[in-house]
């Protein structure tokens, strides 16, 4: 983010704060000049450009209530001594002060600040200069008199890279990580996240730090501090903390310091900073954590693959230097506000399809391949469309296609409705938008809607359930439909590394279970199911059964398998105490049937609770399958 970006919006922040607390009298009336006598007429002389001249802000308009500032504000403002102003020359040059100066070009509508290329549009309505900047509009008047005079700042004056300061002016890119963590904390040792970070200098030798991750972002950061500059143990000196907060933790005088001369290790142009921090909700937690940063637009290839004795880690990259960073970088962007908006800089959610896909999407958990789409007769026996789609998993967590994905059906502009195939014609894929797959795994599934075949094109829908604006689109003719896609081809997997080293017994939400035995029955629609029998203690201060106490679920190559439930023939005491409540300190056998997908596959198995994350697992190995 360049600099003078930052000021605007800081100082635009420091205006809000003001609001409201100007002053209860009514402002002074302004004299009126008494008449004058009508001077003789002079030839006319050519225009100038109405720009020229020196502007002072009257107000800020948004949309955003907290960042509105009305005149009165900033009157509360200017006897502070502060002031916020345009002087605009004949020649096409200028400056624009903010809390510092910078000169600036104007003309055709654009103000371009000399040393950041920043542009930013305005426009003269009357007795007003109306400039836009990030959604708000600044409204301008003419000034009285001349504009103050004033110097350009040290960080626009030519030799300001021979400041040791300047240095540290700008956006920087790195990582953090919890070193280690106590209390509720302790878990969270060693994990680590990309971090992005602003440093303003003034000229006063104070500034501000801004430290955002993944799961933040510029306007609620991880870290917020005012800061002030020192000496150091080279000549680019040591920033120091002031006050500020990280997390909900407040920041105080000297709570942390980065010195690029100081760390104990040598990688250059790396500041690191290294804070305890002490949960204030809970005096026995808390965690040790340090940042590494360096300035954005480096590139870390003198540290990737490489380690040093003396480097706090193996490993200094940071996660997504290669997928995120770097592309922005060569890309020519300046640092994004977040994470997801670089993300959305470099990928469109729509790319370009694989293999027999008609269109693809990439979102940055999963993928979104279109493989057809054909006609059918709906359970009321009115025309409908049958879409397919591949939804491949890219997280590292378990999920289902439906948690992600929303569709939107249009015809002719009029949105169409679910509908299904009647009983006995729906097609195997049907349910598999709502069976979990593991990391890596790709499943078939089917959307079905209605629609008229003699009517306009159907265009296809899909978003990301979390974030509406990242979308892909597709159009079919309902006339010629591409038809169904070929068989899908599922992948055997015989390795499953998601339930290494998980016991087959343990404490699972405060109850204690064990795997014990299989079989083999037939369901009550007369298909050959797969029997889990499962021990479990109700160790909780209430009576409860092992199916509402605990999650529990199947798979076979990293697809969930359905459930079922054994014929009658086939039912034994253990299916009947699936949903029985047993009092607290008792135990029981309970069953659960799920039909195989295959009968060569692996069946692993899983009892689990989502809120401690607690599991125990096992897998099967089938052999009656060949």
């Amino acid at each position: 983010m360049k600099k003078y970006t930052a000021l605007l919006l800081t100082f635009l922040l420091l205006l809000s704060l003001f609001a409201g607390c100007g002053s209860d009298e009514p402002p002074a009336a302004t004299p009126t000049p008494e008449a004058a006598a009508t001077p003789a007429p002079e030839p006319p002389k050519p225009e100038k450009p109405a720009e020229i001249g020196y502007w002072t802000l009257l107000r800020v308009d948004s949309e955003q209530a907290d960042r509105v500032v009305s005149e009165e504000d900033i009157e509360t403002f200017k006897s502070l001594g502060l002031e916020i102003f345009l002087d605009l020359k004949e020649d096409g040059s200028g400056g624009i002060m903010m809390d510092e100066f910078a000169t600036l070009k104007w003309g055709n509508g654009e103000f371009l600040i000399d040393a950041e290329d920043i542009k930013m549009e305005y426009a003269i309505e009357g007795e007003e200069l109306l400039m836009e900047f990030e959604g708000d509009t600044y409204v301008f008047v003419r000034g009285e008199g001349e504009a103050p005079k004033v110097e350009p700042s040290a960080g626009d004056a030519e030799d300001a890279e021979t400041d040791p300061l300047y240095w540290w002016d700008g956006d920087w890119y790195g990582w953090w990580i919890v070193d280690s963590g106590y209390g509720s904390y302790e878990e969270r040792t060693e994990y680590f996240w990309d971090a992005y970070a602003s440093i303003i200098v003034n000229d006063d030798g104070t500034g501000w730090l801004d430290v955002w991750d993944l799961n933040t972002d510029y306007w609620e950061p991880l870290m917020s501090a005012e800061v002030y500059f020192g000496d150091g143990a080279t000549e680019k000196g040591a920033l120091w903390a002031e006050s500020g907060y990280f997390m909900d933790e407040e920041l105080e005088h000297a709570d942390f310091c980065a010195d690029p001369g100081a760390m104990g290790f040598e990688i250059d142009n790396m500041i690191s900073i290294s804070y305890k921090y002490e949960d204030p909700f809970d005096e026995n937690s808390g965690m040790y954590i340090s940042i590494y940063l360096r300035p954005w637009g480096t590139e870390w290839d003198d540290v990737e693959g490489e380690t040093d004795e003396s480097w706090p880690y193996d490993d200094m990259m940071p996660l997504y230097y290669h997928e995120w960073y770097m592309p922005l970088v060569e890309k020519g962007y300046d640092m994004p506000l977040s994470y997801e908006d670089g993300y959305y800089l470099l990928y469109d959610v729509s790319v370009a399809p694989e293999g027999d896909a008609l269109a693809s999407g990439l979102w940055d958990d999963y993928r979104v391949d279109i493989m057809g789409a054909e006609h059918f007769v709906d359970l009321e026996g009115h025309d409908a469309i049958r879409i397919y789609y591949d939804f491949t998993n890219l997280s590292d967590e378990t999920v289902y296609a439906n948690e992600f994905l929303m569709f939107e059906v249009l015809q002719d502009d009029y949105e169409q409705v679910v509908t299904s195939a009647d009983w006995g014609e729906e097609v195997e894929e049907v349910d598999n938008g709502i069976l979990y797959i593991r990391p890596g795994v790709t499943i078939r599934c089917v959307e079905e809607y209605s629609m008229k075949r003699s009517g306009g094109e159907i265009v296809l829908k899909i978003s990301d359930y979390w974030d509406e604006t990242a979308s892909m689109t597709y159009a079919f003719d309902p006339a010629d439909l591409p038809g169904p896609p070929a068989d899908w081809e599922e992948e055997y997997i015989v390795s499953h590394p998601w339930l290494e080293d998980i016991p087959a017994e343990g404490v699972v939400n405060e109850s204690y279970v064990v795997i014990d035995h299989v079989d083999i029955v037939e369901d009550y629609e007369e298909n050959e199911a797969f029997r889990i029998f499962v021990n479990f203690r109700n160790n909780s201060a209430e009576s409860t059964s092992f199916g509402w106490a605990l999650g529990y679920r199947a798979f076979q190559n990293g697809i969930e398998l359905e459930s079922t439930w054994p014929a009658h023939s086939q039912e034994t005491e253990a299916d009947d105490m699936l949903y029985e409540d047993i009092a607290p300190g008792e135990s029981t056998m309970a069953a659960v049937c799920y039909l195989l997908r295959n009968e060569q596959s692996p069946v692993e198995f899983e009892i689990y609770d989502s809120w401690t994350g607690e599991v125990v697992g096992h897998i099967f190995e089938l052999t009656w399958g060949g």
